[in-house]
């Protein structure tokens, strides 16, 4: 009896006309479903709201062309951002651009999200390092550093890899 009722029952839903098929299932007859995004709007300081995509049955979706997503970061494309978990050895995600971007020279990846100076003692001589070279006997480097350059002359090399006058 009440399956019977919920049979003959159609109404005005938020997703659009609801119905029922004859196993009790909600029919898809007139649903449309619409993608949202939610921007920033610098000049206004709203957020508003677009209109990415709609589903209907029969239809399928329908993108709106005009209209690209806005991705967290103020950034904006019809494709989604990296994530960083795709960024190559030797570079870190950049919070900023949202891209991969390689370890600067005289730096080495610590983090997903950042390189750090190398040690004193050790030199990065390219872009892209995930560590920093040790410098060999008779050479020094100061912390941060793309090479390491020989001792001066009279000077002693000191615990860390510096040189200091002897």
């Amino acid at each position: 009896e009440v399956l019977q009722e919920l049979l003959g029952l159609s109404f005005q839903g938020a997703s659009g006309a609801v119905s029922f098929d004859p196993d009790g299932e909600r029919s898809s007859d007139g649903v449309v479903v619409s993608i949202l995004n939610l921007a920033f709007n610098a000049e206004t300081r709203q957020l508003e709201e677009h209109k990415l995509a709609e589903w209907q049955e029969g239809l399928g979706f329908q993108f709106d062309e005009t209209v690209a997503p806005q991705w967290p970061g103020a950034f904006s494309s019809k494709s989604p951002p990296l994530d960083g978990l795709s960024c190559k050895t030797g570079e870190m995600f950049s919070l900023v651009s949202l891209t991969c971007e390689p370890c600067p020279a005289g730096t080495y990846l610590t983090s997903i999200t950042a390189c750090s100076p190398c040690p004193v003692g050790t030199s990065a001589p390219e872009p892209g390092g995930t560590r920093c070279l040790a410098c060999s006997e008779g050479y020094a480097a100061e912390e941060g550093t793309i090479r390491c350059t020989p001792c001066p002359s009279n000077t002693l090399l000191v615990s860390g890899g510096g040189a200091a006058p002897s």
